[in-house]
């Protein structure tokens, strides 16, 4: 299951590693997905399957895709009746397909083996008046059952220069000139950018 910020785009690097490897994707639910921006991700949109709304059908819908495709990407109903994620879960552990989560509500569908959340992101590529965002870091806490339950913490770079999700370790440093965590802050560069242009053309004029 993810959860927290950026859970979609942790979602489609998590599908990319699979769909790179020959396996089908199916997203279920995620009425707002980009398929340019999954390619961008390294999805081969070739072994994609997309079902934009299931409706009250999402548990049956859900049961027929599992075993069927190798992954599957799904976002929590608003409603959920407990026996139907206890019936898919047991569906899962028979059929061996894999399902991504995202936690939209205060309670997900299913209990999942390892849990994703991200609270934590920072930006980088902006310098003082030049630059663009080029990459974005961000701090993956790992939870779970079983092998997973001992929680730890991951950074990754999503995206990474190349577009698509890369390990901090694998990855070159990004250049630093100035990191930026919010539109705030760069709201507050861009008014104090006009301040010095405004201050100048004073100095010229006089």
């Amino acid at each position: 299951m993810l959860d927290g910020v950026v859970a979609t785009s942790l979602a489609l690097g998590l599908a990319s590693r699979a769909s790179v490897e020959g396996s089908w994707v199916a997203f279920v639910g995620l009425d707002l997905l980009c398929l340019p921006t999954a390619e961008e991700f390294g999805l081969d949109l070739t072994h994609v399957a997309l079902v934009d709304d299931p409706g009250d059908q999402w548990a049956n819908v859900m049961s027929t895709l599992v075993g069927a495709i190798d992954v599957v990407v799904t976002s929590t109903p608003e409603r959920i009746r407990a026996r139907d994620g206890r019936r898919l879960a047991a569906r899962l552990r028979e059929r061996g397909s894999v399902i991504i989560e995202l936690k939209c509500g205060p309670r997900s569908a299913m209990q999942g083996d390892v849990v994703l959340s991200v609270d934590r992101q920072r930006w980088y590529g902006l310098g003082w008046g030049h630059g663009c965002l080029r990459s974005r870091r961000v701090t993956v806490n790992v939870s779970g059952r079983g092998a997973a339950s001992m929680s730890r913490a991951v950074d990754l770079l999503l995206p990474g220069d190349s577009g698509r999700p890369e390990a901090v370790e694998q990855a070159a440093a990004p250049e630093v000139f100035q990191t930026y965590d919010t539109v705030a802050d760069v709201a507050d560069l861009t008014a104090r950018l006009a301040t010095k242009v405004a201050a100048r053309t004073v100095e010229a004029g006089a």
